[in-house]
């Protein structure tokens, strides 16, 4: 059996709730009684129970991580990444718990366990899990995607990022990217006058200086 609060007071000759004041360092207990009790613990190895500490601060120091699906993740990386991320923040103070929302079992979520839950939600799907949260009274962050729901969420502007790849791939290979986007435009609006039965529009996307397709 562990070493109790009581086995030390014992030990200290102090009462029991100045043994738990001097571990929890609250209230006015003397600072070498406070040293000496905390001596007196860790050389009996007392260690904290982590649940009573839990229960009494109504927290778990538990972090739920839902993907939409785990089985069928499209790569590994994602959840590599997404872990590494959550853990550079939180660090050691929480214990994270992943699972995949297409695994849950409607009704189950308790409260009492998770202190908030991340949701990365792929899938419209995924909504009935989020209302459930939402229902128990769990903080929750939904990222990847834009969702209509009462809660925080975070995604990323793809567009965005999808000009400024584009536009560091034609740099890197001497591409003007205002004539690129030009010549685009023109072929898009051709395209889009003429049957593409009668015609075929084929686009040369050449380096700047160079000659625009011709023979």
């Amino acid at each position: 059996m562990g070493v109790t609060i009581k086995d030390i007071a014992q030990k200290a000759g102090v009462s029991y709730s100045t043994v738990s004041r001097a571990l929890n360092g609250i209230g006015s207990t003397n600072g070498d009684r406070r040293k000496r009790i905390l001596e007196i613990a860790k050389e009996m190895g007392y260690v904290p129970n982590q649940a009573a500490i839990h229960l009494k601060l109504s927290r778990s120091y538990v972090i739920g991580l839902y993907f939409s699906t785990i089985s069928k993740m499209t790569s590994p990386f994602v959840l590599h990444d997404v872990l590494t991320g959550v853990y550079s923040i939180v660090g050691s103070k929480y214990n994270i718990v992943v699972k995949g929302i297409d695994m849950h079992e409607a009704g189950t979520l308790n409260p009492t366990y998770y202190d908030g839950i991340i949701v990365l939600s792929q899938r419209t799907e995924d909504r009935a899990f989020m209302e459930e949260v939402l229902e128990k009274k769990i903080p929750m962050v939904v990222i990847c995607r834009k969702v209509d729901i009462d809660a925080l969420n975070v995604t990323t502007d793809e567009t965005k990022a999808m000009e400024t790849a584009m536009d560091y791939l034609m740099f890197q290979n001497g591409v003007d990217t205002k004539k690129f986007g030009e010549k685009l435009l023109n072929t898009v609006m051709y395209s889009s006058s003429v049957s593409s039965d009668d015609v075929s529009v084929t686009v040369n996307m050449q380096k700047d200086g160079d000659n625009d397709g011709k023979n």
